[in-house]
């Protein structure tokens, strides 16, 4: 899913740079001089018996890690919804078909009639939902977008329209994303020294070197609770955020922010128009074809 060779699509405007997290060497650094099959003997040993996708943690459980004493400081215990929102630090991105778009955009305007005059869509404040009311069985509130996620000129090779998805992770979340309290790996993202499912374990080995990290379905990297880390052909991984509710309220758990930005920039304006805005006068009468 990610290339080492990155196509563009025609534009002026600037894109986002890499992220170093997306590049392995980054990891290795991390480590140091240290023999390949050190790492990659500690990380087999390391890694669960194999699960099956549909296994993992339902929604409770996965509200149990934000009321966690340990991570108080993350979230706000009433609602769920993560402090710092305005640090950015981390970017995931997807790019969008037209049925993501329409997704995103009836869940963002959360069962509004689908006014022909932008100005009078009330457009859902996301840090106002209250995860905590959110149930295993979902509903109108619960984020509808999964798949794989990656960096920006990854992401850029898929989906058919004009817009990504971007998920914004503050700077505890980041920290907490390689850790086996949300990643779960498959057994070929731990295939050799090179792999950052090898590497990624072994770095977080020294907060807890008894860590045993779970195991996600292996050709998707699902694992239903969790974000799977996924070994791509061409380059290093991606996230994997499964269909299943538990997965995608993982996802809208962690972020401080989920947005539909312009795939050209990357950027949620361009020339003074926001992006779901524009998305939402383009893709209006489909909407209302498909209510």
């Amino acid at each position: 899913m990610i290339l080492n060779v990155f196509l563009y699509h025609i534009s002026a405007n600037a894109v986002p740079a890499p992220q170093k997290e997306y590049d392995i060497d980054y990891w290795k650094k991390i480590i140091g001089k240290i023999k390949a099959e050190e790492v990659n003997r500690w990380c087999e040993n390391n890694l669960s018996p194999s699960k099956k996708a549909d296994n993992g943690r339902d929604i409770e459980i996965v509200k149990k890690l934000a009321t966690n004493k340990k991570y108080k400081y993350i979230w706000d215990q009433n609602t769920l919804q993560v402090f710092n929102k305005n640090v950015p630090f981390f970017y995931l991105y997807q790019g969008e078909s037209d049925g993501g778009v329409k997704a995103f955009l009836k869940w963002r305007i959360n069962g509004n009639q689908y006014p022909k005059d932008i100005g009078e869509v009330d457009w859902k404040v996301i840090n106002k939902i209250n995860l905590n009311k959110i149930e295993n069985s979902g509903g109108r509130d619960l984020f509808p977008n999964y798949g794989h996620f990656g960096d920006y000129k990854q992401a850029n090779f898929y989906g058919n329209s004009n817009y990504m998805l971007r998920i914004r992770l503050n700077k505890e979340i980041l920290d907490l994303l390689f850790t086996p309290e949300l990643l779960a790996l498959t057994s070929k993202s731990i295939n050799g020294f090179d792999s950052f499912g090898c590497l990624i374990p072994y770095v977080h080995k020294d907060k807890d070197v008894n860590a045993i990290w779970n195991r996600a379905e292996n050709s998707q990297g699902w694992l239903n609770g969790y974000i799977g880390l996924n070994t791509e052909l061409k380059e290093p991984y991606s996230f994997a955020v499964a269909k299943a509710a538990p997965s995608r309220f993982l996802l809208q758990m962690i972020a401080s922010r989920l947005e539909l930005v312009f795939r050209d920039t990357g950027e949620p304006f361009k020339d003074g128009r926001n992006a779901e805005h524009i998305a939402y006068l383009e893709y209006v009468d489909k909407l209302r074809e498909n209510n």
